[in-house]
């Protein structure tokens, strides 16, 4: 048996007298693609980290960890500089924040193959479009020097895993790697990514929540619980008979549908979109040449009552975001109109007490957020749009209560951002979103950060603050899963355009459109027998 290609032994990260990770061993062999599953907190990053060498400052790292037999624990910081990138390459979660906001994205795919292999910047470049190219940003399309905030959260993430794979390292540790993708991207992506296993006899170390992604790719599972490792078998044995009651519980919160209670049609609809064209300038193709214009919307019409849930789809770049943005009055159509109720909603002169009825929930949740206030402060932002807002300790109660709502506690009120998950960020956005009990909802991918369980108790929540409270959701989002479990219709959105609309069983069951059913065939699922035999106890 060949020896693995990493070796945790008896890690343990303890920071700021808390054991952020306690006791993990893990051993992933050559060409293996090894999963770790658990919640946000649970240490699946923290451990990553501590191999990469990457811990924050005070971080106390006990144990070892060994690639290809090298502890890379007994390793100076420069030479974990000559393994980072390399010998392992690692994608990191949130792509915003890892990327550099003032390069090009075509400069940090070269930079590692300068750095680490003496390429030279002309080689390096022709390379750097290969892997765009590779995961799905074709230099003739993109080109190589648009900056990370010129593209959409899935895009970038796609220029994190070209950087990563740069040079085909020993092992790829992928942390998150499609949280933000579409499910046509992310099928390509991890197929991307099972290749690369199998053609370099590369190692995937594929940190994620979402189990149907870990149960098509991995062959081997790690399931974290607050800091320690609490199950570990091969990927079917874990689905078929876990043994962990842990185990069972995220496996019973990934096929979770909340409950749902049939709504009385509204005769007038909360909002109304009708014809709607929103375009962009792009760059100039010579110094006094027009600039080219690019329409993102095209010609999109349609309606949401109250108290209804609708669901758009489609794929990263597609419209989604900017449709989002102009229906909040932050963008300015073209052409059409947008009206909440009977008023019009035009962009940049939307009144306070319109934008108290629209609320969203943004896809980055670090960067929607002002790192310098206390979570208190960034959750009350909302009240301002009151005429009557609550003060003191009644505002003080309604952010405690929108907190806890959303799987926090009272305590977190006092923290600041940075001390949180990327999971743990998101809830805090929906608490934001929530405490002032808007009309509209606009949730843009918002769950797509969240690991299963607390996935599960957030649709809980969004079924029965409409219920109780009449609101309406414009859910975006990639996975599929959540769109059926959530809405009653679903629009799926293609290049600007509305090219399927109708109830979400319809679609999602039967759907018409060649572009619908590449949607549905891409998404992960876990096998259902899998899921029967758990069931019945076999």
């Amino acid at each position: 048996m060949s020896p693995p290609r990493l070796a945790i032994d008896n890690l343990s990260v303890r920071i700021g007298g808390i054991d952020a990770v306690r006791d993990v061993s893990l051993s992933i062999a050559p060409g293996q693609i090894f999963g770790v599953a658990g919640e946000s907190g649970s240490g699946k990053s923290m451990t990553a980290l501590a191999v990469m060498g990457l811990l924050p400052d005070g971080a106390l790292r006990g144990g070892a960890a060994r690639l290809d037999g090298e502890d890379l624990f007994a390793l100076d910081e420069a030479a974990m500089c000559g393994v980072r990138g390399r010998r392992i390459g690692m994608i990191f979660q949130e792509p915003m924040t890892a990327l550099n906001p003032v390069r090009t994205i075509g400069a940090q795919v070269a930079e590692t193959l300068v750095i680490h292999a003496g390429t030279s910047l002309s080689e390096a470049r022709e390379i750097a479009a290969a892997k765009l190219d590779r995961v799905g940003l074709p230099a003739a399309r993109y080109g190589l020097d648009r900056y990370p905030h010129e593209l959409s959260g899935g895009q970038r993430q796609r220029v994190m895993i070209a950087q990563a794979i740069a040079l085909q390292p020993a092992l790829l540790i992928a942390d998150e790697p499609t949280t933000a993708l579409d499910v046509t991207t992310q099928a390509g992506i991890l197929d991307l990514m099972g290749g690369l296993v199998e053609d370099g006899d590369m190692s995937l170390m594929l940190i994620t929540h979402d189990l149907a992604v870990l149960a098509e790719l991995s062959s081997r599972i790690a399931v974290m619980q607050q800091g320690l490792v609490v199950e570990t078998a091969d990927t079917e044995t874990l689905f078929r008979s876990h043994r962990h009651a842990y185990t069972g519980r995220l496996l019973a919160a990934s096929s979770h549908q909340p409950q749902r209670h049939e709504q009385p049609g509204s005769p007038a609809p909360l909002l109304s979109v009708e014809d709607l064209h929103i375009g962009y300038r792009g760059r100039r193709s010579s110094l006094f040449g027009a600039p080219e214009m690019t329409e993102a919307v095209r010609g999109v019409s349609f309606t949401i009552s109250e108290g209804e849930s609708v669901g758009l789809v489609g794929e990263s770049g597609c419209g989604k975001s900017t449709l989002a943005r102009a229906i909040l009055g932050l963008q300015a159509p073209r052409a059409g109109s947008i009206r909440l109720g009977e008023q019009a909603v035009t962009g940049g002169a939307v009144p306070a007490s319109m934008r108290a009825a629209m609320q969203i929930v943004f896809q980055d949740p670090y960067g929607s957020f002002n790192p310098r206030h206390r979570v208190e402060r960034l959750v009350a932002e909302p009240f301002h749009l009151l005429a009557d807002a609550p003060q003191g300790a009644a505002r003080k109660d309604a952010v405690v209560a929108a907190l806890e709502a959303v799987g926090m506690t009272a305590a977190d009120a006092d923290k600041y951002i940075h001390e949180f998950s990327g999971g743990q960020r998101q809830r805090i956005a929906i608490a934001r979103a929530l405490v002032i009990r808007p009309k509209l909802i606009i949730l843009d991918e918002a769950v797509s950060a969240l690991d299963v369980s607390i996935r599960a108790q957030i649709l809980d929540l969004l079924a029965e603050l409409r219920d109780s409270h009449g609101l309406a959701y414009l859910f975006i989002s990639h996975d599929l899963g959540v769109v059926t479990s959530i809405t009653d219709r679903v629009m799926v959105m293609k290049n600007g355009e509305i090219v399927e609309h109708g109830p979400t069983a319809d679609v999602m069951g039967a759907p018409a459109h060649d572009y619908t059913r590449e949607l549905v065939a891409a998404r992960p699922q876990i096998p259902p027998e899998w899921s029967q035999d758990r069931k019945a106890g076999r």
